[in-house]
């Protein structure tokens, strides 16, 4: 039970020693002059743990990100945050919204879901009202200002799950598919996870639509329910069309590489072990003299003069 001494009298703080260990945890703001013998006690009424202690100058000491801007209508809004996940961020990590109508507090945990957004608060705002979101570093851990966005009701919360039913554990490429459209994300996010973690994966959905677009290889167990999620968007909409796990020992069977010339015509492809499976002969002027190939695999890009 930490005293300290300050110059209109003595406060007694509380903490819990039992969380928090190892941070530098605030005990509060103080007005101290020189030489007035000012100190710092902690009290052997219970089990404590004396470690350190530091004073640092209130001017300046705290550090906040700060996100403002003003709403056009009346209405109904939604605050949100997001930020990167990892062991070392702030478990209590404070963001402050602030509106005509006061300011209120609230803490979230970074050092989980990251990548994802999270609803902060709904509030309500009258035509042309200033907002603004401050995230304050007077926290243990490390805390990430990484984005906020106000928005009218809507889920960014929202995401679309394909759970696999894998043959057994092992690396399995993914691959996505979507329906390009101009309105969609250009940044829809593919959360994969995997035996190891969580990894974030973005495209650009308003291009190469209908094909299986390469993610990713990563090692999946069956008992550890991976899964892969289309995350929603602020940039547009996230079209969930199709998710592709195909395991290791199918990846070299399906995947040729291209051998070209000067001009990017293919002359030759070969499996992953480098086994050729397919072959063209041609005459200096391009003119194909034969081709010949391994059973089932076919090369149907030609090069066209002009």
């Amino acid at each position: 039970m930490p005293s300290a001494s300050i110059r209109s009298g003595t406060d007694t703080i509380t903490m819990n020693q039992n969380i928090y260990h190892g941070y530098w945890n605030k005990l509060g703001t103080s007005d101290l002059v020189p030489n007035a013998g000012h100190n710092v006690k902690l009290s052997d009424r219970a089990s404590n743990v004396v470690q350190a202690i530091r004073l640092v100058s209130a001017e300046g000491a705290e550090r906040v990100a700060r996100w403002e801007g003003t709403v056009a209508n009346a209405g109904t809004y939604q605050v949100w945050a997001r930020w990167p996940a990892a062991p070392t961020h702030a478990f209590a990590a404070s963001y402050s919204i602030v509106t005509p109508g006061g300011t209120e507090t609230l803490t979230v945990n970074q050092r989980i879901e990251g990548g994802r957004w999270h609803l902060l608060k709904t509030i309500t705002l009258a035509a042309n009202d200033n907002w603004q979101v401050e995230l304050s570093d007077q926290t243990p851990g490390e805390v990430v200002a990484d984005a906020v966005a106000i928005t009218p009701p809507l889920s960014l919360a929202d995401h679309f799950d394909w759970s696999p039913t894998l043959p057994g554990a092992g690396e399995y490429a993914v691959f996505a598919k979507w329906q390009a459209a101009p309105d969609r994300a250009t940044d829809a996010t593919y959360e994969v996870t995997h035996s190891t973690g969580i990894d974030l994966v973005k495209v650009d959905q308003r291009h190469n639509g209908g094909e299986w677009r390469y993610l990713g290889t990563w090692s999946f167990d069956p008992s550890q329910s991976p899964k892969v999620s289309l995350l929603a968007s602020l940039t547009g909409t996230v079209n969930a069309d199709a998710v592709r796990f195909v395991s290791g020992d199918a990846i070299g069977g399906e995947i040729a590489y291209s051998h070209t010339d000067q001009i990017a015509t293919i002359q030759k492809l070969t499996d992953a072990s480098g086994t050729l499976v397919w072959d063209r002969i041609a005459r200096p002027f391009g003119e194909t003299v034969s081709i010949s190939a391994t059973s089932g695999v076919e090369q149907n890009l030609n090069w066209t003069p002009y």
